[in-house]
């Protein structure tokens, strides 16, 4: 619902292919990159796992399609970008919150752990496409917090 509320924002068609089993990923793949100018591949480690990587790569190029990865790791491996939260961010922030939680016995509202950005120039050239400077992109995430 969240993004599909911020597409309607952006005017952005969101296209959303469901998959039950591993073995159906290459045909809702070749659906999706049909009807799609880019795969946003949301973290899911049952579908983008290693195993997984290949097939969904070489299917984004052959498409001419770019891949928006789940963290950091498909980024090294060919995907555009990632915005992501790493697991150092989160285990520091339960320490803050434990910590938090026994000095005052509350826990703060309202807390965001910080989103992580990375992106691929090379594969940005391929693609034909302008990367803004890792620094905005970064501040772009930070600012579009809820």
């Amino acid at each position: 619902p969240v993004l599909r509320t911020e597409a309607q924002t952006l005017d952005i068609e969101l296209v959303v292919h469901e998959v039950g089993k591993a073995a159906e990923l290459p045909v809702r793949l070749a659906e999706s990159l049909a009807e799609s100018d880019v795969l946003l591949a949301l973290p899911d480690p049952y579908l983008y796992n290693a195993e997984q990587a290949r097939l969904i790569l070489m299917a984004t190029y052959r498409q001419g399609k770019p891949l928006v990865g789940p963290d950091d790791h498909w980024v090294r491996a060919g995907a555009l970008a990632s915005a992501y939260i790493s697991a150092e961010d989160v285990l520091a922030e339960v320490t803050n919150v434990l910590a938090l939680f026994q000095r005052n016995q509350t826990l703060a509202a309202d807390r965001y752990l910080p989103a992580s950005v990375e992106s691929n120039a090379h594969v940005a050239r391929t693609f034909s496409i302008s990367l803004p400077a890792p620094s905005v992109l970064q501040d772009a995430v930070t600012e579009t917090r809820p």
